[in-house]
């Protein structure tokens, strides 16, 4: 930016020309025709061809299968090209509380957790 008079203008079309840049970028990175495990520092992500990412954070560690199970991710391992992706399923649903109404209808539940072993081929990939 320069200095002077219109500064706010200059900034506004500093960052549409940077979201123009950040837009062809992605247009330019092509989808991985299979899942692929990376490790960084202590973590292991996982990411599947639409871009869909599962790493242990608040955010991005909870998937559901095609069968309708809740897993929250652990960790992956990939042999060949075989990926299984470990984590804790929900075993059991159970309202959280029942005051001053059913926790059930704002879909509030308190689960019990079990040990699940997933391979890719039940989140729809072969």
């Amino acid at each position: 930016m320069h200095s002077g008079r219109h500064s706010l203008v200059q900034a506004v079309h500093r960052l549409l020309e940077l979201q123009h840049v950040i837009v062809a970028k992605r247009q330019q990175n092509k989808p991985e025709d299979e899942p692929s495990v990376r490790t960084v520092g202590v973590d292991t992500i996982t990411t599947v061809p639409q871009g869909f990412a599962l790493r242990k954070n608040f955010r991005d560690q909870w998937f559901m299968t095609n069968s309708g199970e809740v897993v929250r991710y652990e960790t992956t391992t990939k042999t060949g090209k075989d990926v299984t992706v470990q984590g804790y399923a929900f075993f059991k649903q159970v309202p959280a509380f029942t005051e001053p109404c059913l926790s059930t209808e704002a879909n509030i539940y308190s689960a019990n957790m079990v040990v699940s072993c997933i391979s890719f081929r039940h989140l729809g990939y072969n």
